[in-house]
């Protein structure tokens, strides 16, 4: 009998334990997310970073590392990097309301779809005189994705739309099904109830 009860709190405890480093996981899920969104919202290629050496004061909130972070992103994948963000916050949310997030690696390459598949779209949008990059508003990987229907089509405004336009029904669809927006597993129904 005692065993027993050792075995049942042993088991409690283990749970408490697994429920709280979900709750951790989630808080600092949330808070990447929000600090992505912080560095990206004060973003300004001026700012001193990996390949831009300047003497002169950061103005990204998150100070210098906000500003490394926040140009990497808009160089690499340019707006794509704002896709990011809500798959980010809503795993960290559904750690917080002690849910399992599953299919990790489902979710992740998800992501990664929706990020690429968002630069390209923002590529394809004309930059104005004031985007500080040479590369479009997807960064190099946005106009790297975009070489291969540039050459398909040879220049064909209408096809290059109609890419466009798949391209970003691809980034709602992979940034949705990252979050776990829209739908629900039967294992997420009966975890509720």
């Amino acid at each position: 009998m005692r065993s027993h009860a050792r075995g049942h709190f042993t088991e409690q405890l283990r749970e408490f334990a697994a429920r709280r480093l979900a709750e951790i996981l989630g808080a600092a899920l949330l808070v990447s997310a929000a600090a992505l969104t912080l560095a990206l919202v004060s973003w300004s290629a001026r700012d001193p970073s990996l390949n831009h050496a300047t003497s002169g004061h950061v103005r990204n909130l998150l100070g210098g590392p906000g500003a490394i972070v926040s140009d990497l992103l808009m160089q690499l994948v340019g707006f794509g990097a704002i896709a990011a963000i809500v798959p980010i916050a809503a795993q960290g949310l559904r750690l917080m309301r002690r849910r399992r997030i599953g299919r990790v690696m489902l979710r992740v390459g998800l992501c990664v779809l929706g990020v690429f598949a968002t630069a390209a779209t923002a590529s394809l949008l004309p930059a104005t005189n004031r985007w500080p990059l040479p590369t479009g508003l997807g960064g190099v990987a946005g106009d790297a994705i975009l070489t291969v229907p540039r050459l398909i089509f040879a220049g064909s405004g209408v096809l290059t739309a109609v890419f466009g336009v798949g391209a970003a029904l691809v980034a709602i669809l992979a940034v949705t099904g990252a979050a776990g927006l829209g739908f629900e597993s039967e294992a997420d129904m009966r975890s509720r109830s």
